[in-house]
């Protein structure tokens, strides 16, 4: 179980500002988030762990009568279905403003199904399905600090529209050879090197300039504020 009131994750990109109103894509948060999951659950602090089921289920609910009225998400042992609380997510489209928790709330509660029951009573018997640590994303609350690394390799491919891939952002996912890029006026990019790999981004200007932010060690953020096309050539290299 996950609550709502510890998640003090700062944004990273600018406040989500329209609502996405068009039909379900095959790439979706939800989707996004159980990827993310696998891949920290591959390899996580506790162990190398599979998903409990290929495809487990993402349900927008209620919060139950018998548990704390600031959960945002829970889960059950010995099922596949993770459920998240209807009137704080909302929608699947509707209210996901923060990818970030969104992701992290659905790792976190695969986490209940993945583990076995009483998995940290050793070092919390009073809380024995949570961990003590404020790094691990088992941790009953989110935190700046237990946001998993898969997360943020996903989260900027939601920025800057409401929940669906940017049509301003322009967005480039996992760039892992030399790419050239025009970028318009007034427009957005990120350049994303494969997660996993060790590898970030470097960025040559061609003609104009940008401001360059970067998010993650393997994410640049790119802005280009001029009225004039600019355009950059970008490719990974290995973080040493």
């Amino acid at each position: 179980m996950i609550r709502y009131r510890a998640f003090l994750i700062a944004a990273l990109v600018t406040t989500l500002c329209s609502i996405y109103t068009h039909t379900a894509q095959a790439r979706t948060p939800i989707s996004d988030a159980l990827a993310a999951a696998s891949a920290y659950w591959a390899h996580s602090p506790e162990g190398s762990f599979a998903l409990p089921c290929a495809v487990p289920s993402v349900v927008f609910a209620p919060v139950p009568a018998d548990m704390p009225g600031d959960v945002i998400g829970w889960a059950s042992h010995g099922t596949c279905v993770v459920y998240v609380r209807a009137d704080y997510w909302k929608t699947l489209y509707d209210g996901i403003s923060n990818y970030l928790a969104f992701c992290t709330t659905i790792t976190h509660e695969l986490g209940h199904l993945i583990l076995r029951p009483g998995y940290f009573a050793a070092s919390n018997p009073s809380n024995p399905d949570h961990s003590t640590d404020e790094h691990n994303v088992m941790y009953p609350s989110g935190t700046e600090d237990n946001i998993p690394q898969s997360c943020y390799a996903r989260e900027l491919y939601w920025a800057y529209t409401s929940l669906t891939p940017s049509r301003v952002a322009n967005v480039v996912d996992e760039l892992v050879t030399w790419r050239t890029v025009t970028m318009p006026a007034h427009s957005h990019r990120f350049l994303v090197c494969k997660y996993g790999e060790r590898l970030q981004p470097k960025l040559w200007l061609l003609s104009g300039s940008v401001h360059v932010k970067r998010f993650t060690p393997n994410t640049d953020g790119l802005l280009n504020p001029s009225s004039r096309s600019v355009i950059v050539r970008g490719a990974c290299e290995p973080i040493y």
